[in-house]
């Protein structure tokens, strides 16, 4: 009999620490589908504040699952054509002037901005990362969940992410982007505007120590399939 009980206490525990975990994972994932749908079709405008010179640029998004990610770019006028790929571990840009698409890395600026290639296409954090920690903070007026993120093995990444969410919502508040110094190199403020018919996201990154800022902005977010193909460096020259 004491062996039976000290058999079901152990199960009680592990079973326990399994659904924390499932719960952990859980919040992650659904933050990312708060934030963007899994496979969907979206506007994105990056504004660049570079020496007090904002500059605009415009993209058309497609997004199907957590490997693949693409952004045609729309203005400004000059940059008409070039597109930003993200397959799997990979990343692609593709000039149409030379008709040539070279591989990036993850963390290559994005047009010389506060973001990198990673920031930009890789809006899926539960595919490359691994939750370290987990706390919710209920003492304000929302319950913020405060989740600490690591890299998975053989990802790409930065050492370390702290990502605050709303317990109600799932979408973000804020994250902290962490080099592996320790030092805090980057940060993100999310807010919502609701005064047009379908919300906009958006994104207000800061280099702390550069004092550099740019603004993300997401907007006309729409659920649907894209077809695999269009995912492809060779498929590039004929999407429009």
């Amino acid at each position: 009999m004491f062996w039976f009980s000290r058999l079901a206490a152990v199960l009680m525990f592990m079973g326990g620490a399994t659904i924390g975990v499932l719960a952990e994972s859980s919040y992650l994932e659904k933050s990312d589908q708060a934030f963007i749908p899994r496979t969907c079709r979206y506007d994105l405008t990056v504004f660049v504040d570079k020496n007090g010179v904002e500059r605009t640029y415009s993209f058309k998004g497609l997004k199907k699952g957590s490997e693949e990610n693409l952004l045609l770019t729309r203005s400004p006028k000059s940059s008409y054509g070039i597109a930003h790929l993200r397959r799997g571990g990979s990343i692609w840009t593709y000039y149409p002037t030379i008709g040539q698409s070279y591989r990036v890395s993850y963390q290559a600026l994005f047009l010389n901005s506060v973001l990198n290639y990673g920031d930009i296409l890789s809006t899926q954090l539960d595919r490359d990362y691994d939750i370290q920690k987990m706390e919710i903070n209920r003492s304000s007026t929302i319950g913020v969940v405060v989740l600490t993120l690591v890299p998975r093995p053989q990802t790409q990444g930065y050492a370390k992410i702290v990502l605050r969410i709303d317990e109600k919502t799932f979408l973000p508040i804020s994250r902290d982007y962490y080099a592996f110094s320790g030092m805090v190199i980057k940060k993100m403020v999310f807010t919502i505007d609701r005064t047009r018919e379908s919300p906009i996201y958006i994104q207000e990154f800061e280099e702390p120590l550069k004092q550099t800022k740019t603004t993300v902005k997401y907007s006309n977010i729409q659920s649907s399939e894209v077809d695999s193909s269009v995912f492809n460096p060779s498929s590039i020259p004929y999407l429009r």
